[in-house]
């Protein structure tokens, strides 16, 4: 009993879907390019961290050793004296101070004593903002940290009267750039620097609470506050320190020219190599496929031994032609065995149609007459 074979049915007004051929070639270049970019991109974040958060940490050590030392080459005598008894802003001083003063005036006259206090400080000579001697002297101190430590900007204040008030006694800005420095005895709150009154404290990120570079219209800076000390030991002031930090950036800048430098050259080779190993993983494929096409148009004849030959170290591609070889001649043999059968059954239909056709005419009337008038021949001549 034969099984019947049904046909798939599909609808009427099905389409052939549309595929777009991209040889394995071009398929492992891509994936293994785009498996290089995903690595690179991880281990370059990764590296970039890494050297951001050293070079900060090594400068944070930096404005931490410049912080102690300052701490203790400061006059804290000369210090108690500004506090209990304030000297008074010389002409340079004075006129900062009214243009500090009128940025933070609420008054309709507001921008005419900004402009009388800008126009006064432009004729000021900028050497500080006060004559006192004991000013001067610890000018002087925060000059000599700085010639230290070049990119230490100190400052010192103490505490003023008011929630988190400080006032500024000296800043080495004065000397070189008045609009960056404090004002001399200028009052405001800091909530940061405040707490370097008790402790030492760091300048922290207000929204992630960690200790980062941060960035304002003068530079890239880190900072940090810590008490100063009197002989009985308390505090009687604190300085603050502004430590540029361009050198994270020069050293986030290295790196990305560096790695991207890196990246194009390692790609580069990446990609010849990966071509050429995709090369020599296609190219038998490739010519198994030109065997099988021949070989599905008849020709048994291919020699699918040479496309990759058995070593001491053999893989899929080995393994497979091996089994395409079998499955050839498997074929070519039934082939061959389906030819003599359709030889045979051939000749047998042959046979069948020259029976049938002797059949045909040995019913016919005219057979049988010539079978008697033989038949009676045959009589005649036996008398």
């Amino acid at each position: 009993m034969s099984i019947p074979v049904v046909a798939p049915i599909f609808p009427a007004d099905a389409k052939p879907r549309r595929t777009i051929f991209l040889s394995l070639r071009w398929k492992l270049l891509v994936g293994f390019t785009l498996l290089f970019s995903i690595v690179f991109a991880l281990a370059f974040f990764w590296f970039y961290t890494f050297a951001t958060n050293q070079a900060l940490t090594r400068i944070q050590q930096d404005l931490l050793d410049t912080l102690a030392g300052a701490t203790t080459s400061v006059d804290t005598d000369v210090i108690t004296s500004l506090a209990t008894d304030p000297g008074v802003p010389n002409a340079s001083g004075q006129a900062w101070l009214a243009h500090s003063i009128a940025d933070d005036a609420e008054t309709a006259d507001a921008e005419s004593l900004k402009a009388a206090a800008a126009k006064d400080f432009g004729k000021a000579t900028p050497v500080g903002f006060s004559d006192d001697p004991r000013y001067q002297q610890l000018m002087d101190e925060l000059q000599a940290i700085h010639n230290i430590e070049p990119r230490a900007w100190p400052y010192i204040y103490i505490k003023a009267e008011g929630e988190r008030e400080l006032t500024y006694l000296a800043d080495l800005w004065a000397r070189y750039n008045p609009s960056k420095a404090s004002p001399f005895m200028f009052t405001r709150s800091s909530r940061q620097s405040y707490n370097g009154l008790t402790e030492l404290t760091l300048r922290l990120d207000s929204e992630t609470g960690e200790f980062i570079a941060y960035e304002d219209p003068f530079g890239n800076w880190i900072s940090a506050y810590q008490p100063v000390l009197d002989a009985s030991g308390n505090a009687v002031a604190a300085i603050g320190v502004d430590f540029e930090a361009d050198y994270v950036n020069e050293v986030q800048a290295a790196i990305a020219d560096r790695v991207v430098t890196a990246f194009i050259i390692t790609y580069m080779g990446l990609f010849l190599l990966v071509f050429l190993i995709s090369q020599t993983l296609t190219r038998p494929i490739s010519n198994l496929t030109v065997a099988a096409t021949r070989i599905g148009e008849g020709d048994y004849s291919q020699d699918l031994s040479k496309i990759r030959r058995e070593g001491r170290i053999n893989d899929e591609i080995v393994t497979l032609t091996n089994v395409f070889t079998i499955m050839t001649n498997k074929v070519y043999q039934r082939e061959q065995f389906l030819r003599k059968q359709v030889e045979a059954l051939k000749i047998e239909i042959d046979d069948t149609k020259r029976s049938a056709q002797v059949n045909a005419i040995a019913d016919t009337d005219f057979f049988r007459e010539l079978q008697e008038k033989a038949r009676k021949l045959r009589a005649q001549n036996t008398d």
